[in-house]
């Protein structure tokens, strides 16, 4: 079974089973599919910040979160959350 964990605080002995440590790290971020790759990202992140960090440009591309078209003006404050569903679309132009 679990070998509880002593931690003290306060002077006060709390036991812990092995399985509620959890890294960190495994708890500030999230996965996220864009266009079907998976891309670990920090809690918090909003879709402008995403964007940026792939080196993309905002002109001529627009993103869909789970086949909805979001508004560029709703990038900065559309923050992201776990396993979401993201495409990106680029405009080509031509004829």
């Amino acid at each position: 079974m679990n070998n509880p964990k002593r931690n003290s605080f306060a002077g006060v002995e709390h036991s812990l089973p092995d399985s509620l440590s959890v890294p960190l790290s495994v708890e500030s971020t999230i996965i996220i599919s864009l266009n079907g790759k998976n891309h670990e990202v920090k809690k918090g992140t909003s879709l402008s910040d995403f964007i940026r960090t792939l080196g993309l440009q905002p002109k001529g591309i627009a993103i869909a979160i789970e086949y909805e078209v979001v508004p560029k003006d709703k990038w900065q404050e559309t923050i992201l959350s776990d396993h979401l569903q993201l495409m990106l679309i680029h405009a080509v132009s031509g004829g």
